[in-house]
C-alpha cells in the first residue's frame, strides 16, 4: 500500500464493514474515525492526508537512497554498489541492504515508512487545505487505509494470469487470503494505537500549557513570553522524547524482524531455485516466475532484487543459464 489515493471500497467517514471474518475490524474503523471527528475533518481532507503520507513516504525513501549512497562511497566500498560501464550509480547489491541497512519500499512495512516519513520530514504547513493537521492523524487516516485494503480483499481477489483484481464469486477466502486479512487487521489497529498515544501526548501538552497560562495570570513575579515558551517546549520535548524512544526501540526491533524475514523469502526462493534451475533460460525470467509466486503468497519483492538474488546464486554456484 504505497498511493493512498483512493477510498472506493471504503467511505473514510460512513458505513460500516462486515463482522466475518474478523469482527474486530469494525472497532478499530470507529477508533480512527473518532480520531479524525475531533478536528470534523471531511472527506477531501482525510484525502489530501492520505496522499501526503504517500507523497511523504516516497521523498523520505529516495532521501534514504541518497543518504545510504554517500555513505558507501564515504567508506570506499564500491563493490556494494551496480554501476554502469561509465561508472554512474544503477542500483545497489543486494549485501548492501544488509550491511548499511537500507530502508526501501520492498523491505520496510507501511507502518515503519510513515513513522519515519513524519520524523524526517513531517511540516504541517505543507498542507494548504488541511487546517491545523496533526501527525497523530497521519496515523489515524493510515488506520484506515490499511481497512480499505482489507475490504477490497474481502470483496475481490487478486488474479495472477492477467494480473489484477476480480470480484468474488462467493464470499469464502484460502488459507493465505485469511492471513492476508489479518495482517491488515493487525497494521490498522497497530496504526490506531500509534494515533491514540499521540493524541495523548498531545493533551497533555495542552493540559499543561493551560496550567502555565494560570500560573502567569495569578503570579507574583510576571512570567514572561520567553519563560513562557521555554516551559512549553521543555514539557513538549520530554513528552515528545519518551514517545519517541519508544517508536526508535520498536522500529529498532522491527528491523531485525524485517532482516530475518528477507533472508528467509530470499532462501525460499534460492532453495527452489536451486532444484530448478535449468527451467529458466536467464535470471530474469527465473525473476518474473518468483516474483509471481511470492505475490500469491501476499510477499511483494521488486523484480531487480529477485532477479540480483538468483544472479548471484547462479554465478556462485556455477550455473548457466541456457
Amino acid at each position: 500500500m504505497r498511493m493512498y489515493s483512493q477510498f472506493e471500497h471504503l467511505d473514510p467517514l460512513k458505513g460500516q464493514l462486515p463482522w466475518a471474518p474478523f469482527h474486530e475490524a469494525q472497532n478499530a474503523l470507529g477508533r480512527a474515525r473518532s480520531i479524525l471527528r475531533v478536528a470534523n475533518r471531511t472527506g477531501a481532507e482525510i484525502q489530501s492526508i492520505a496522499t501526503d503520507a504517500a507523497q511523504l513516504i516516497e521523498q523520505y525513501f529516495e532521501h534514504e537512497k541518497e543518504r545510504k549512497l554517500d555513505e558507501i562511497r564515504s567508506d570506499q566500498k564500491y563493490r556494494l554498489l551496480e554501476t554502469d560501464e561509465d561508472g554512474n550509480f544503477i542500483d545497489f547489491k543486494s549485501e548492501a541492504y544488509d550491511e548499511y541497512d537500507i530502508h526501501t519500499a520492498d523491505n520496510t512495512p507501511d507502518l515503519d515508512a510513515l513513522t519515519e516519513a513524519l520524523e524526517w520530514g513531517f511540516d504541517p504547513a505543507t498542507l494548504d487545505d488541511v487546517k491545523d493537521v496533526k501527525d497523530y492523524e497521519y496515523y489515524a487516516v493510515f488506520a484506515i487505509c490499511f481497512l480499505a485494503d482489507y475490504a477490497r480483499t474481502l470483496e475481490f481477489k487478486l488474479q495472477l494470469n492477467p494480473i489484477g483484481w476480480v470480484k468474488r464469486e462467493k464470499g469464502t477466502y484460502e488459507p493465505s487470503e485469511v492471513a492476508q486479512l489479518g495482517k491488515k487487521l493487525f497494521e490498522a489497529i497497530e496504526a490506531v494505537c500509534f494515533a491514540e498515544r499521540l493524541r495523548a501526548v498531545d493533551r497533555v501538552e495542552q493540559k499543561y500549557q493551560a496550567k502555565i497560562e494560570k500560573l502567569q495570570a495569578g503570579a507574583a513575579v510576571r512570567i514572561t513570553a520567553e519563560d513562557y515558551d521555554r516551559m512549553r517546549e521543555e514539557i513538549k520535548r520530554d513528552l515528545q522524547a519518551e514517545d519517541h524512544a519508544q517508536r526508535r526501540e520498536r522500529s529498532e526491533a522491527n528491523n531485525n524482524i524485517r532482516h530475518e524475514k528477507n533472508r528467509n523469502i530470499k532462501q525460499s526462493v534460492l532453495d527452489d531455485f536451486a532444484q530448478n534451475s535449468r527451467r529458466f533460460d536467464s535470471a530474469e525470467k527465473a525473476a518474473d516466475h518468483y516474483v509471481d509466486q511470492l505475490e500469491g503468497r501476499g510477499i511483494k519483492r521488486g523484480h531487480r532484487t529477485v532477479a540480483d538474488w538468483i544472479r548471484e546464486y547462479a554465478r556462485n554456484n556455477g550455473i548457466r543459464f541456457r
